[in-house]
């Protein structure tokens, strides 16, 4: 068990104390998990007297450290790959964290296609008005909820002063009910 609370410490320490995510085996949360339950379960059977107390004590230090840990490398994971762009190095990842990479990866995917612009970056914005023609960049002046265009993609939902790309017979509707204004783009800025 004192193996296992070592291992905690020492990958708690390394992530507090580097920018960069730092690599942990594939199963380090399994071996925690185990331990942590081994904790309790002991704590359990030796209710009262010291060795109890003492459990349960390391108990609590062990799940607050291993929280914290879970929470500075989901962190790191989230900032590198929706913020940063990049994706995180595979081989510091645990069996868990690759899961949530390939949900992260889809939900940043969702956004980018389908769901408001508002973090996406002007290249972003450019790509979309590239796509094809027929597409309009529109400045939405009220909130509008997902709509399923004549295409049948999915756009939005869309809050006030979002940009969005939409296709030119879906947004023409939208700017003559003043719900949008269509942004004219050039490589000087916009009007």
């Amino acid at each position: 068990m004192g193996g296992a609370y070592q291992k905690l410490i020492e990958a708690w320490d390394r992530e507090l104390n580097s920018v960069e995510l730092q690599p942990l085996c594939e199963d380090f949360y399994a071996e925690i998990k185990e331990y942590l339950e081994g904790l309790k379960v002991m704590g359990q059977e030796e209710a009262s007297g010291i060795e109890g107390a003492l459990r349960r004590r390391e108990l609590e230090r062990a799940e607050s450290l291993f929280l914290d840990l879970m929470k500075r490398r989901a962190m790191k994971i989230f900032e590198s790959l929706i913020l940063g762009g990049a994706m995180p190095d595979q081989s510091k990842l645990t069996v868990e964290e690759k899961d949530a990479v390939k949900h992260l990866e889809n939900f940043k995917k969702t956004l980018m296609e389908g769901g408001s612009l508002k973090p996406q970056t002007e290249k972003g914005i450019k790509e979309g008005r590239e796509e094809g023609e027929g597409k309009l960049l529109l400045r939405l002046l009220k909130p509008l909820p997902k709509i399923t265009g004549l295409d049948l993609k999915n756009y939005g939902p869309f809050e006030t002063e979002d940009l969005a790309t939409l296709p030119a017979s879906n947004a023409d509707p939208l700017i003559k009910r003043g719900i949008a204004v269509r942004v004219n783009w050039d490589e000087g800025g916009n009007d």
